[in-house]
């Protein structure tokens, strides 16, 4: 068993945002979470590596 990728999940009306990283892929990992600050549906977003250790060895 693969542990899935980490993401973010963001608020598209007042940007608030959490780190989600999956303990398995036994459950869907698309969950629908609502914002606590502003109670709108936040949307996924994979993370973008911008690291320097990211770029040196290519995750």
């Amino acid at each position: 068993m693969m542990q899935p990728e980490p993401f973010n999940m963001i608020c598209p009306k007042c940007g608030y945002s959490k780190k989600v990283t999956p303990r398995s892929d036994a459950i869907g990992i698309e969950m629908i979470q609502q914002c606590p600050k502003c109670q709108t549906y936040m949307e996924r977003k994979e993370i973008q590596e911008s690291s320097f250790f990211g770029k040196l060895f290519g995750k």
